[in-house]
């Protein structure tokens, strides 16, 4: 979304066109109801395309890692368990297996993960209702992408995430009650309280974990919220719709300016902004991969390397410089020394999602002895819109460096259907037959062009988890 001074519209006027003066709430009620699909031009019908099949891939793959299965096994025990039957336990499931697989897309300066919350989450709505438009799936879709990217980016997603907050999680109801209000067919002003109901369940983190983590139970039951909140509404329950004209969650240090927040709605869409991930990992990690990616295709000898000097943005020094433990998923992917390592001897293991070996193989170990990471305050004026790397490599021919800014798959390096059916190859043919993926993959491509097929695909996609 941009944010200069001349793109900051006359909301005034903006309001005027949806019947006179509102809050920023009744905006984006208004916006959701009669405006989402005035921004869906052809480019971005396309884009959306290409997100739902990304988050299909995403919410497929994360099935089968261990805390899919975990999930699933949650999930079977219906009424009786944690995650409940029904709409809303569906939703809660199909949310939170996309979330976990860590190859879900993203949009760096809200710091938030839209397309494993909104795109389930819509699907799982429309496969239920039965009878919803081209049009209406299309822009709950893009809708849901508006609302957790825009207040993602306005409270500061980026870097409040170094703070314990965690935008995805805070925005998560915000964006499904935008989806669910546009799929149920609410008018504007019931949205706007959907909206509002959504904020005020939305909590800032799950803290600290061990053991078998809730996480990403947690995050499933915060887009459940969000979809309460629109059947509430639907049911004449209200919300205070001036919460975000007012200081909003002082106790968390978090300003919203409803100007911004409301800039060029309607004719910028916010799925635009938003980057894919090209392999399983923290993304914090993969600009100095890339970097390294780069220098490897064009001649650098691994064998040859001697030392790798990475510098990081201060914002997210700690998240990265660490080493790994046994058996640990999340801190393979956030480990940037380790991802170095993968990519130099093994990027094939980039794509497996839930790789985290009970021991590091003794040549990763010598890789590992020659990497150090640091902070440059330089890097930060690239920040939070990119999220940069340099490399350096000494060799025994002679040093090497690359700045790294954009990775294939950000809005400026964007993907196209191929790369998503090759992202489609790498990640699924390992877990399920060439043909049940590539079907997958044509289905999820397809369904936006035929919203009567959700109900099939949802079906197709629960016969590609681990038996």
């Amino acid at each position: 979304m941009m944010r200069s001074a001349d793109s900051i519209d006359d909301i005034s006027g903006y309001g005027q066109s949806f019947g006179g003066d509102m809050s920023t709430l009744g905006h984006l009620g208004a916006h959701i109801v009669s405006g989402a699909g005035a921004g869906l031009t052809d480019p971005v019908r396309e884009i959306l395309r290409l997100h739902v099949a990304d988050a299909v891939l995403a919410w497929v793959a994360g099935a089968h890692t261990h805390e899919g299965k975990e999930l699933l096994a949650a999930a079977a025990k219906g009424d009786a368990g944690p995650v409940g039957a029904g709409l809303m336990g569906r939703v809660q499931l199909h949310c939170a297996l996309t979330r976990l697989s860590e190859i879900d897309d993203i949009h760096l300066a809200a710091g938030t993960t839209p397309g494993a919350l909104v795109v389930p989450a819509a699907l799982s709505i429309a496969g239920a209702l039965g009878n919803s438009s081209r049009s209406a799936l299309e822009e709950a879709i893009s809708a849901g992408y508006d609302a957790m990217v825009r207040l993602g980016e306005e409270m500061g997603g980026a870097s409040i995430l170094y703070r314990g907050i965690w935008p995805t999680y805070f925005n998560a109801p915000f964006g499904a009650a935008a989806v669910a209000s546009r799929l149920l067919g609410l008018d504007d002003k019931l949205t706007a309280h959907a909206l509002g109901l959504a904020l005020v369940v939305a909590s800032p983190n799950v803290g600290q974990q061990s053991g078998k983590m809730a996480r990403w139970l947690l995050l499933g039951g915060a887009v459940r919220n969000g979809v309460m909140a629109a059947f509430a509404a639907q049911e004449g329950f209200t919300a205070d719709l001036t919460l975000l004209d007012k200081p909003f969650h002082a106790v968390y240090g978090l300003k919203i300016d409803g100007a911004r927040l409301l800039s060029n709605l309607g004719k910028h869409a916010a799925v635009l902004d938003v980057g894919f991930k090209p392999w399983c990992a923290a993304r914090q990690t993969m600009a100095a991969a890339q970097g390294l990616k780069e220098l490897l295709q064009g001649g650098l000898d691994s064998s040859l390397i001697e030392a790798i000097k990475v510098a990081v943005p201060p914002a997210y020094l700690a998240m990265v410089n660490h080493g790994v433990i046994p058996g640990d998923r999340g801190s393979h992917m956030t480990s940037l020394p380790y991802q170095l390592v993968l990519a130099a001897l093994a990027p094939e293991i980039m794509y497996r999602l839930d790789y985290a070996p009970a021991s590091t193989p003794q040549a990763f170990v010598d890789m590992l002895a020659k990497i150090s990471v640091e902070a440059d305050e330089k890097l930060m004026e690239h920040f939070p819109r990119t999220w940069p790397a340099r490399i350096e490599i000494r060799t025994r021919d002679g040093d090497r460096q690359s700045l790294v800014t954009e990775i294939p798959g950000d809005p400026g390096r964007p993907f196209d259907e191929s790369q998503v059916r090759e992202k489609y190859r790498r990640v699924l043919y390992p877990l399920l037959s060439a043909e049940s993926a590539d079907s997958l993959c044509n289905a999820a491509l397809g369904v936006l062009g035929r919203p009567e097929d959700a109900g099939k695909l949802l079906r197709q996609i629960e016969s590609c988890y681990p038996r």
